[in-house]
Parts: C-alpha cells; sequence; structure tokens
C-alpha cells in the first residue's frame, strides 16, 4: 500500500483531535446542530471509541429526541445487522429501538420507535461520519488494486 506511513500519521493526527473533542468529529457536526460542545460530555470519546476504524465505522449518525419526558441519543449503527442503541443525556444505556436481524432492535423499549415518529421535528440529527473517499472517487482513475 503507498503512502501507508503519511496514512498511520494522518489518522494519528485525525484520532487526537478526535478525543480532543475537535477534528475529526468537529468536521462531522450535522450543519444544523450547534457543534460539540453542545453534546453531552460522554458523546464525543464514545464516537472515537467505536469509530477507530474511519472505512469501517460502527457507527454512523447520532440523533436526539425527547423520549418518556427526557432527551435520548440514538446512536445508529453503520451496517448489517447491527442495534441501533439508545442512551439517555448521562450516558446510560437503555435499550436498542430499532436494527439487529430482525430489524426492530433487542426488545427492551418496544414504544421508542413510535415515540421517535411522533416526536417529529424534535427528532434532530447531531452527527454524522463522514467517510475518507475512496481512491475509486477519483474523477477519471480506476481504483488502486493490490
Amino acid at each position: 500500500m503507498r503512502n501507508s506511513g503519511f496514512r498511520r500519521l494522518a489518522w494519528l493526527v485525525a484520532s487526537a483531535g478526535v478525543l480532543a473533542g475537535a477534528g475529526t468529529l468537529a468536521g462531522c457536526v450535522h450543519p444544523g446542530a450547534s457543534g460539540l460542545a453542545d453534546l453531552p460530555p460522554w458523546l464525543p470519546s464514545h464516537l472515537a471509541r467505536v469509530n477507530a476504524d474511519e472505512r469501517n465505522p460502527s457507527v454512523i449518525a447520532v440523533w436526539e429526541w425527547p423520549y418518556q419526558g427526557r432527551t435520548v441519543y440514538e446512536i445508529q449503527a453503520g451496517c448489517c445487522d447491527r442495534f441501533n442503541e439508545l442512551y439517555d443525556a448521562q450516558g446510560t444505556y437503555l435499550c436498542a429501538p430499532s436494527g439487529g436481524f430482525t430489524g426492530r432492535g433487542d426488545g427492551k423499549c418496544p414504544d421508542a420507535a413510535a415515540a421517535r415518529e411522533a416526536a417529529g421535528e424534535q427528532v434532530r440529527k447531531r452527527w454524522f461520519h463522514m467517510a475518507p473517499p475512496h481512491p475509486a472517487d477519483r474523477a477519471g482513475s480506476a481504483p488502486d488494486l493490490p
């Protein structure tokens, strides 16, 4: 793989920025969101930990919405039968309202999907993962082959 040393260095620099609450995560905040400073303190470090591999993210989006009288954060899984986890503002896991093999979550909060739908415009995208460009995305070039 060409430039692997540079890529490792770039990943380390980006990771340091993520852990500091800036850098990569700051570039991934939804344009309508107010930024990382407005997120619960546990969330940026959680995202940095689960998304350590930028090319295969475990989390692709974070949604904020009201549920049972409190603000919750739904962590949307990146792919393939993973649960979409729901946390309260303190970072306590509540349940997985959707995702998984059946798409219906873990069954611990069967009313959450309906509550999210009823919340309508109160549901806000607070963060999303911006994947680095793939070599095949370069205009006029074929992907690098091993």
